[in-house]
């Protein structure tokens, strides 16, 4: 009993007792990243701090902001009756797909509506010219 005491408040050494060191947490090898509590990495994959995963893609979000563009292109061209009657058509068709696969944005709506409002100008240039012309035409000429 007395070895016992000296052995364990002196810290003399016993050849018969085997040493009971602490385990403590051992460096990491070059090239490792430094072992967490609780927490294992999958295979292939470093953790990014500060990075979001990439957010799923959105359906019908090419499609509405093509109708959006060409909504505002069928606007600027509008007085040209070609071009503007042809972008806004195919701006209401992208626009109502968009719609239809279920985006809920506002560019869908706004392809829509520059596409409407487009080719109603363009009718009302068509409208106005043809009666321009026709009131050309009819009109005499007294000297």
């Amino acid at each position: 009993m007395d070895n016992q005491y000296n052995n364990q408040y002196n810290n003399q050494y016993d050849p018969n007792q085997q040493s009971q060191q602490p385990q403590y947490m051992q460096q990491p090898q070059y090239g490792q990243p430094p072992a967490q509590y609780g927490y294992q990495p999958q295979y292939g994959y470093q953790p990014q701090y500060g990075y979001q995963p990439a957010a799923a893609p959105v359906p019908g979000k090419g499609l509405a902001i093509a109708s959006m563009v060409l909504g505002i292109v069928a606007l600027v061209f509008s007085y040209t009756t070609i071009i503007g009657i042809i972008c806004g058509i195919v701006g209401i068709i992208l626009g109502a797909i968009a719609k239809n696969k279920g985006f809920t944005g506002g560019m869908a709506t706004a392809g829509i509506v520059c596409s409407v409002i487009a080719i109603a100008l363009c009718l009302i240039f068509w409208i106005a010219c043809g009666s321009f012309l026709c009131a050309a035409a009819n009109a005499s000429y007294y000297y």
